[in-house]
């Protein structure tokens, strides 16, 4: 694991590892781009329009969310390191720790891509079983205009 710290994008600004960084950035990237307003997964239908289309950022996390994400994607990385480590130290694979903080979303959410997509052979059933053992999160809009979850 790489001893270069980093922070998060939100307001605790967390220290933590660069790799862990990289996954939970992209973690929230996927959140921002195949969810809508209501909370539902996008780019099955293409008709409702995404969190990002509508200008939200990771800024608009509510704090509860925010700390839920990083502790989600830390229990994950904490499953799966071993799974997660070899596709990224894989070199027929090019695969990274961004690809998969963006594959946990899809995963969890069961969006239809995900690791099993990604030519990982048996790394990625495993990932797609690990991800998909995470309940999605119930996401709303909260009157502030925080995206929150439940």
């Amino acid at each position: 694991m790489n001893n270069n710290t980093n922070v998060l994008p939100f307001k605790n600004k967390q220290p933590l590892p660069e790799n862990m960084v990289d996954f939970v950035k992209a973690y929230i990237e996927s959140l921002l781009k195949h969810t809508t307003e209501d909370g539902g997964n996008s780019g099955l239908d293409g008709e409702e329009l995404t969190l990002h289309q509508h200008g939200y950022s990771e800024e608009d996390f509510d704090e509860m969310f925010q700390l839920k994400i990083a502790d989600d994607c830390m229990t994950f990385l904490t499953t799966a390191y071993e799974f997660v480590d070899l596709a990224v130290t894989t070199e027929e694979f090019s695969y990274d720790y961004h690809l998969a903080g963006w594959d946990f979303w899809l995963c969890r959410r069961r969006h239809g891509d995900a690791f099993w997509c990604r030519g990982l052979d048996v790394l990625g059933k495993r990932l797609t079983e690990i991800g998909e053992s995470f309940l999605p999160p119930d996401i709303y809009l909260s009157d502030q205009g925080k995206i929150c979850c439940s």
